[in-house]
């Protein structure tokens, strides 16, 4: 018994006692870190050494900063986009209304300059939001930071219990992931993040190191200098001690001047004692090659060869030399981060004239047509997105100046009734084109506001307000814009546009908005002819002069509440007025009268109620079996009806259905277009 009540004590101790007693954690942590590829270690070590620093600054927990940092950008490498790489965001913040910043455009892989440029490239495609986009990861950072101390995470400056922050980050709404809390915490704990928490002074009176950038991109000799900042004590006297992990790939003097040597990747470090600043910098030579699969990179030609490294998918290499059978010599930077040179199997490899990065170039015009009267002028708005800065000059062309002319400014002049195309190409050959008709039409457009939006009585910003359009991402609400639209003073301004739509008290308005705002889709439907059926929603729906829609015990009311134009009124199959309660059946009508006639009609219909008695029962799959076997023949509107299937010939499968329909097992779809 005493040996049991010994055990009985071990186990309470080991319960209650900490990990770190132990060393558990400890040892966890280190086998984790030391797994980790060698780019992963210099991540965690650079966004660890600002995430310091920036704890210091802004009171934000370290620990979960870089474990953000880590779970959002994929360490800086996501798969999944190019977001952490070319928008240089870390955390997958997204666009706010007030964001004034670059936009990353996931899409295309380019960079935006604001947000109305990037309603503009992309068009009709602008879903109302995008990535925020930095210059670089410390900006990334910086705006974390701030982020998180806007008063919706008032809760979270100051706190510095690593599992607290998890989850007031979700209670505050920055993300839905449920998984989000364990995840975060699973990171700082397999990584040993809480180390970066400390921000106590070190015996040289050091808090934190702040590098002037945490990446630098070099081709190979090139150099760069960075800086590095000491917070802490005013006295600090021991120097910085410049370092670089991989001297092979670059080095750095005592001044911060880092010099490349070769290709590959390095951690530059600024050290006094165990504080420390990083900058990963890569180093690129030109590629000539793009490798299609994960390629294997060997010691010499063939399967036998030691492996060196890998390739990931897509990356860009150099091949530097002939094949030798079937395989070609490569250098590259393998997926640790190191560079590598060695033979690769030439059937997955594809000569390209990429030069180190691909660059996306999208041109994007304010209008993909215009209508203008003869004498007219119009400034055309445009945006140039690209992966990597350029020069964003535009080239302008017209396909026939002697209708409209154009200078390099993108403004066009009306000369002649006629059409033309106008054409903005980029360095590099991206264009847009926008067909001009210079013409005394009005032509009316769909279009949506990319912020919310003020209507005004004039086209002019001190006109009083008149109503407001919520941006496309609130209410997905269409607006309708007239162009070549004269008011008493004559054509409005470029600058607006007469608009009407819907405002957000639900009312319809008419007025003009800012054009900087608007983004023009597609040419509007024309109005549907005079005495058409109008319906609100897509609950019923008219083709070929019959009604879809409806549904066993439908009542005449329920019809009419989902459909305009005029006086309507709904008869039965025999011709008698029917009222709103009453139950709609097959060949049934909706009628809309004028001047004492009916101007429009249209036969209700009900798929799968054959025999016309609104309801679907054992009747009607009778009926259309015998009709199968030959013994009788549907004509009329129990024809329509028993097209259940949407065929133009009844068959067993509109038997079956029907069959099925009446059993519970299967429900008939009534409106066609749903």
């Amino acid at each position: 018994m005493r040996i049991k009540k010994y055990i009985a004590i071990v186990i309470a101790l080991l319960l209650i006692l900490p990990a770190s007693a132990f060393n558990i954690n400890a040892d966890a942590s280190e086998e984790y870190i030391s797994n980790l590829s060698t780019y992963k270690q210099y991540f965690r070590r650079t966004i660890g050494s600002f995430a310091r620093a920036d704890m210091y600054e802004n009171r934000i927990l370290a620990s979960v900063t870089v474990a953000q940092a880590i779970l959002e950008s994929g360490w800086g490498q996501s798969s999944r986009t190019d977001l952490p790489e070319v928008g240089k965001n870390l955390f997958g913040i997204r666009t706010y209304s007030d964001w004034g910043g670059k936009i990353y455009d996931a899409e295309n892989n380019i960079i935006c300059s604001n947000l109305i440029e990037y309603g503009i490239i992309d068009g009709a495609d602008y879903s109302g939001w995008g990535w925020r986009a930095y210059d670089s990861w410390v900006d990334s950072i910086n705006d974390h930071s701030a982020l998180l101390n806007t008063s919706g995470y008032a809760i979270i400056p100051g706190m510095t219990d690593y599992k607290a922050v998890c989850n007031a980050l979700v209670e505050c709404n920055y993300t839905k992931d449920a998984n989000y809390i364990e995840s975060l915490i699973a990171a700082i704990e397999n990584y040993d993040l809480t180390v970066f928490d400390d921000i106590n002074p070190n015996e040289h009176k050091v808090i934190a190191i702040k590098m002037s950038d945490a990446e630098k991109v070099l081709d190979l000799d090139g150099s760069v200098t960075l800086t590095a900042e000491v917070l802490g004590s005013t006295d600090v006297t021991q120097p910085l001690t410049w370092a670089s992990a991989n001297e092979e790939v670059a080095t750095v003097d005592q001044n911060g001047i880092i010099t490349a040597k070769s290709e590959g990747y390095t951690l530059i470090t600024a050290s006094i004692g165990n504080r420390e600043a990083c900058c990963i910098v890569k180093v690129l030579s030109r590629y000539n090659a793009r490798v299609t699969v994960n390629l294997n990179v060997r010691d010499k030609a063939g399967t036998d060869g030691a492996k060196l490294g890998e390739f990931r998918k897509d990356q860009a290499i150099n091949v530097t030399g002939d094949a030798v059978d079937g395989w070609y010599p490569v250098s590259g930077v393998s997926t640790d981060g190191i560079g590598v040179t060695g033979w690769s199997f030439a059937e997955y490899i594809t000569l390209t004239p990429v030069i180190e990065t691909e660059n996306n170039i999208k041109v994007g015009l304010s209008r993909f047509e215009i209508n203008r009267d003869v004498g007219k002028t119009y400034q055309f708005r445009y945006a140039v997105g690209s992966t990597y800065p350029i020069d964003k000059t535009l080239t302008w062309t017209s396909s026939d100046p002697t209708v409209a002319s154009v200078d390099q400014g993108g403004l066009v002049t009306m000369h002649k009734y006629g059409t033309a195309t106008i054409t903005a190409t980029a360095v590099g050959g991206a264009s847009a084109s926008c067909v001009v008709n210079v013409t005394t039409e009005q032509v009316k457009y769909t279009a949506h506001a990319v912020t919310s939006l003020y209507i005004r009585s004039d086209d002019s910003a001190s006109a009083k307000a008149v109503g407001f359009f919520d941006k496309k991402s609130i209410t997905n609400q269409n607006i309708i814009v007239t162009d070549n639209y004269y008011n008493a003073e004559g054509l409005i301004d470029d600058e607006w546009y007469y608009v009407e739509g819907i405002m957000r008290t639900g009312e319809f308005g008419t007025g003009y908005s800012n054009s900087n705002y608007i983004v023009i889709t597609e040419k509007a439907a024309p109005p549907p002819p005079e005495h058409s059926f109008i319906f609100v929603d897509t609950v019923f729906a008219e083709e070929e002069g019959c009604i879809y829609g409806a549904f066993e015990n439908c009542t005449a009311g329920e019809l009419l509440a989902h459909v305009t134009g005029g006086d309507l009124a709904v008869y039965d199959k025999n011709g008698l007025l029917m009222s709103p309660d009453n139950m709609l059946t097959t060949g049934c009508a909706l009628k809309m009268l004028s001047g004492g006639g009916v101007v429009n009609s249209a036969i209700i219909i009900i798929r799968g109620d054959i025999n016309c008695d609104g309801k679907i029962d054992p009747l009607d799959y009778l009926l259309l079996k015998r009709s199968l076997l030959g013994t009788i023949t549907i004509e009329g509107n129990g024809l329509k009806a028993a097209f259940v299937a949407g065929k133009s010939n009844i068959s067993v499968v509109d038997y079956i259905m029907i069959k099925r329909q009446y059993l519970g097992t299967f429900t008939i779809k009534q409106n066609k277009e749903v």
